[in-house]
């Protein structure tokens, strides 16, 4: 059988193994998303159908049929239900729970919510991630658009397309092309720590990887991504919960926590920067209080889980005398990251495939390239062409645990122009990264200082 089409999408009235399709209602993290009426038992029903340019790729049937497999171990109200996997010749798809109602996405379009208004929904939003987390799936991609708001009935988490499903049998449904990353090296999901390595053949070849993983994509929506899932590291519940925290602040500030359009700028706005904490000032404290908790830069200093953030909507004091007026602890840096910050030597952390993870103020100073600049790029791509050939020989010997002394090579600075820098470094094997220290040529050490008014 053929497909009838209207434009890029299937035309209404097709039928495709006793679903026929009623109209297009949107796309989900890998497929298209159609009402149709199941005429088998004379319901409405969803189904989600593969892309056609994927609709024959083994791997995206595959991931498919694992999104089935998890959706199907998910039996919560607050999940939308799989009612079954189907084929129609070529085609695989979905046939899942037809969710009524708006999006919370839909919803915060016309006003932020009120505070009991924010609790119920969010309960029940966190009773979902609560069923997905004792199952080891991770959704990884949780926002206003995949929450549905079915008027009096149970809020519904959607599109589990890019879940991740933790443990030994670790699996990923996100596709698997070069791009940008997810998880790689170090995954903690992996019984056994990668060895350290290093990509010099590939570097002296020119072709460079991509950041931050080869072989990996990022995955997930930038406004809502988590700083883990930025920066290529293992990820588990806590990103979903960073994920309920972005929802949970737009629903109290009527706007996104991170105004963030392609992949491109997130490495400036959700790895270094920080919502308008302001815009939630008149929230109950106990609800700004929990967003702050859930947007930690630090996985290990949100939420222990998501059941803790139930307990804490269940039990917060929505209305209080005086409760506008109470101090909440805004986010702040550990003290690891403050001394990381102050310092006036440049300091960097850099993944083992040969990008930079975090750079300190006095590196974006020194070299005048943006933080987000620096994420871009293949750090080799910063050193002077006649110094390539030394910094990757110091590269391979740092991966084979020899730490790097007082090395020196020159990096190019934002005006074209080149500073040289005196490093010291060393690799953490187990962690997949590269610690470095830096500290400018003592001549122009002065010139730098006398620039911001540090020397005398």
């Amino acid at each position: 059988m053929s497909l009838i089409r209207g434009g890029d999408v299937i035309a209404p009235g097709t039928d495709l193994s006793g679903y026929v399709v009623v109209d297009h209602i949107g796309t989900g993290g890998m497929g298209e998303v159609y009402r149709a009426l199941d005429t088998k038992l004379g319901r409405d029903v969803a189904i989600k159908l593969l892309p056609v340019e994927y609709a024959d790729e083994e791997d995206a049937v595959r991931r498919l049929t694992q999104e089935a497999r998890v959706l199907a171990s998910l039996n919560h109200p607050n999940i939308a239900t799989l009612h079954g996997l189907e084929a129609d010749g070529e085609f695989c798809f979905l046939v899942m729970e037809l969710v009524p109602g708006e999006t919370l996405e839909d919803r915060l379009q016309r006003s932020p919510m009120g505070a009991e208004e924010v609790r119920a929904v969010f309960l029940q939003i966190a009773g979902g991630l609560v069923a997905a987390h004792s199952r080891s799936v991770v959704h990884r991609d949780l926002k206003p658009a995949n929450i549905k708001l079915p008027g009096n009935e149970r809020v519904k988490i959607l599109d589990f397309g890019l879940a991740k499903v933790l443990g030994a049998d670790s699996v990923d449904l996100a596709p698997h092309a070069t791009s940008s990353l997810t998880e790689g090296p170090g995954d903690a999901d992996r019984a056994d720590a990668p060895e350290a390595s290093f990509p010099f053949q590939a570097l002296h070849s020119g072709q460079l990887p991509s950041p931050s993983r080869p072989g990996e994509m990022m995955v997930g929506t930038p406004g809502y991504m988590s700083p883990e899932q930025a920066f290529g590291d293992p990820v588990d519940a806590a990103t979903d919960l960073w994920g309920l925290g972005c929802c949970l602040y737009e629903a109290l500030a009527g706007k996104r926590a991170f105004e963030v359009a392609t992949f491109s700028d997130v490495a400036t706005a959700i790895i270094v920067g920080q919502p308008d904490w302001s815009l939630i000032d008149g929230a109950p404290p106990a609800l700004r209080d929990l967003v702050y908790q859930c947007l930690e830069k630090e996985p290990r200093r949100r939420p222990e889980s998501a059941e803790v953030v139930s307990q804490q909507l269940r039990t917060a004091v929505l209305s209080e005398p005086g409760a506008e007026h109470a101090e909440s602890v805004r986010p702040t840096p550990s003290l690891e990251q403050r001394l990381f910050d102050m310092s006036r030597d440049c300091l960097c952390i850099a993944s083992l495939d040969g990008f930079l993870k975090r750079v300190n103020p006095a590196f974006v100073s020194t070299l005048g390239w943006s933080a987000a600049e620096f994420y871009g790029r293949p750090f080799i791509e910063f050193v002077h062409p006649d110094d390539r050939d030394a910094t990757i020989v110091e590269m391979s010997k740092l991966a084979q645990g020899i730490p790097t002394l007082h090395f020196a090579n020159r990096y190019e600075c934002s005006d074209g122009n080149y500073k040289t820098l005196y490093w010291s470094a060393q690799v953490e094997p187990e962690q997949g990264l590269l610690y470095g220290v830096a500290r400018l040529a003592p001549g122009e050490q002065g010139q730098h200082d006398a620039w911001l008014g540090l020397a005398g």
